[in-house]
């Protein structure tokens, strides 16, 4: 009789144990959930920082196209953004944060590539995911943007880099700089300096948007690489063409 109250006392002694051990096991796991919904939350809002501060540049940028200062702010969101989604991306096992194309990162890449468009194709084919790949072929190929926001991110094959790089040229695209038609002479060969123009202005279109896509490739280099391409240069580029453009039109039309 003893030895079977033993018996009863020790199975409930184990019960108990398994019941409290199941309870810590649970709650382990739902606060690893839990982290885990808020890691990628908080990476939704970086990168819709990014897509909201860039928007409201490439907005601004209409009325002061020479103003620096708001490209520079852009690139600080997106320096702070690169820093914050670095560690939180370290331990993410289901999801890679860069690319190969995260040690492209010096200047002379970035204007080669936006001089050279095939070159840059080329290299997201070989380099990037097949989506991102892609997404910018049909884009510089074909002149059509088919994603969203929403579809970027809430991506989980594109890594961040490419999610950046593919935001820049989203924003750059729904707030296209299109400037004013720069002369109203009228002169016999207006029609032929206006195409000229217009060649000039879609190469500078071009350029700048192989550029931004290039520099959010490269904007988000992690430990030891250098720091990240300025978005500020490629648009400082793109505002040195535009001029070159209008001076070709007024010395084509006088």
């Amino acid at each position: 009789m003893k030895n079977n109250n033993m018996k009863i006392k020790t199975i409930k002694y184990i019960l108990s144990v398994l019941v409290i051990i199941f309870a810590f096991t649970s709650c382990e796991k739902e606060d690893v959930k839990n982290e885990n919904v808020n890691k990628i939350k908080s990476e939704n809002e970086y990168l819709m920082d990014i897509y909201n501060k860039a928007n409201n540049v490439f907005r601004q940028i209409q009325s002061v196209p020479d103003n620096l200062a708001i490209i520079e702010e852009l690139d600080s969101v997106i320096n702070q953004s690169k820093l914050q989604l670095n560690k939180k991306s370290q331990n993410l096992i289901s999801r890679k944060f860069f690319s190969k194309t995260e040690n492209i990162i010096n200047q002379n890449d970035l204007d080669y590539y936006s001089e050279n468009l095939d070159e840059f194709i080329y290299l997201t084919q070989n380099n990037c995911s097949e989506q991102y790949a892609n997404y910018i072929n049909k884009y510089f190929k074909e002149n059509e943007i088919c994603f969203t926001i929403n579809d970027l991110i809430l991506n989980d094959s594109l890594p961040n880099n490419e999610k950046i790089s593919l935001i820049l040229l989203l924003t750059y695209v729904e707030n296209q700089f299109t400037p004013q038609y720069v002369s109203s002479l009228k002169k016999v060969n207006e029609a032929a300096c206006g195409r000229a123009y217009n060649s000039s202005i879609s190469r500078c279109n071009r350029n700048t948007g192989v550029g931004l896509a290039f520099s959010g490739l490269a904007a988000v280099g992690s430990g030891g690489l250098a720091a990240a391409i300025a978005i500020s240069y490629v648009w400082a580029q793109d505002m040195m063409c535009r001029n070159d453009a209008s001076e070709d039109y007024y010395s084509c039309v006088q």
